[in-house]
């Protein structure tokens, strides 16, 4: 399979042969890597690729399946350190006209139910692979990318001269409970 060029990343669906899967592979520069980690907030982004194929699966409906891979490093949650994750994943999309995508998604007496697959696109007359390459990294980023080791028990932060709330006085019913039996003992 031959390398696309990110700059080539654009499928014109009329252009794209619906007898045979249309291949690609697209791997962008270092400098279009570092774009997308600034946009999406990263430390680094490596090792970026979107490869796999685009079929016809009938009259006005193309399947995209391909793999995703990358190497990010983003902050710690809680110490802000940074942590690089290896992400491989698949990426799936079904375009279909959106007449198509009405008759999928409509319920009796014009009511719309929710759609059950996400995967569904409109069909549009041209396809950024490089758009679902970004769509797809930032589905698969870690929500919450924690440092190995990092924790967040028994973290007391209160501003100087007040005193921490412990785990003790979070818990008003137990405070109460000790109250009460003071107050039976003393009667």
């Amino acid at each position: 399979m031959t390398i696309t060029p990110p700059n080539q990343a654009i499928i014109r669906f009329l252009n794209v042969n619906p007898r045979k899967p249309y291949k690609f592979d697209i791997r962008p520069s270092n400098e279009a890597c570092r774009n997308v980690a600034n946009d999406l907030g990263l430390f680094s982004l490596a090792k970026l690729r979107l490869d796999g194929t685009l079929r016809a699966t009938g009259k006005d409906r193309w399947r995209l399946k391909a793999h995703i891979g990358a190497t990010v490093e983003q902050a710690c949650v809680l110490t802000l350190e940074p942590v690089q994750t290896r992400i491989d994943s698949i990426a799936e999309r079904n375009y279909l006209p959106l007449k198509a995508q009405d008759e999928t998604s409509g319920g009796l007496d014009g009511e719309m139910e929710m759609q059950q697959d996400d995967t569904l696109e409109p069909l549009q007359t041209e396809l950024d692979l490089m758009q679902v390459l970004i769509e797809a990294l930032a589905i698969e980023l870690p929500t919450y990318p924690k440092a190995a080791g990092a924790s967040f028990e028994k973290k007391v932060i209160a501003a100087p001269g007040i005193i921490p709330l412990s785990d003790e006085d979070a818990k008003p019913f137990a405070n109460l409970s000790s109250l009460m039996d003071k107050l039976s003992k003393g009667t």
